[in-house]
């Protein structure tokens, strides 16, 4: 297949003796979402992307929040980094409560909330409105609001250009799910230059 002589032409040309140059792949995510280089790190996929913005922003005993049923990724590093884990429970009809989810925020003040957008394995995701209004509910505490869109290719609409707009918003991807390359473990945040660079400050030289 054709793929299959491109990717072949492509690892001849790979310095397999060499660390990556993570900085051009950099660029061309970049240029993949329109957004800035420097607001580009590269993460081992979408959960390197959790732990990575754990790994900053929390210490032991800080909450973070996240609605649950969900990828368990969000409890494992919370209870890894011994957080406190707020879980936000969907009703008996398989819903979540908007106005549920603010009240927790507003009552645990989190450092960080993770939304999937869309929420999976229950299928959910806020509007424009309501996520306009968590950002003012969030912004009294400083909380850092990790959407991870892992699955945005398959019908909910993006909040990355969220980010120019708010400091606090943190965008999270993955090539393992709408790419189909789980096996490269490729992922990237998307974040303001300053949250950008604190990131980059913690990430190993190679």
């Amino acid at each position: 297949p054709l793929e299959r002589e491109l990717l072949l032409r492509a690892a001849i040309n790979i310095n397999l003796h060499q660390y990556p140059d993570l900085e051009l792949l950099q660029e061309k995510l970049a240029a993949l979402v329109g957004k800035p280089k420097g607001t580009i790190n590269i993460t081992s996929g979408v959960d390197g992307a959790i732990r990575d913005i754990i790994d900053v922003f929390c210490s032991p005993g800080d909450c973070i929040t996240y609605l649950t049923p969900c990828y368990m990724m969000y409890r494992m590093y919370g209870k890894a980094y011994d957080l406190e884990c707020a879980e936000i429970s969907c009703d008996e009809n398989l819903r979540y409560d908007f106005g549920k989810i603010l009240e927790v925020i507003k009552a645990k003040k989190p450092k960080i909330f993770f939304l999937t957008n869309p929420h999976s394995p229950i299928d959910h995701s806020l509007n424009e409105s309501e996520f306009s209004e968590l950002i003012k509910v969030t912004e009294v505490n400083g909380t850092i609001i990790f959407v991870d869109e892992a699955y945005h290719h398959f019908g909910a609409p993006s909040f990355i250009d969220f980010v120019s707009l708010c400091a606090r918003v943190v965008i999270g991807r993955t090539f393992s799910k709408a790419y189909g390359l789980p096996s490269i473990r490729l992922g990237f945040i998307h974040a303001n230059n300053v949250i950008s660079d604190l990131l980059t400050s913690r990430r190993l030289a190679y």
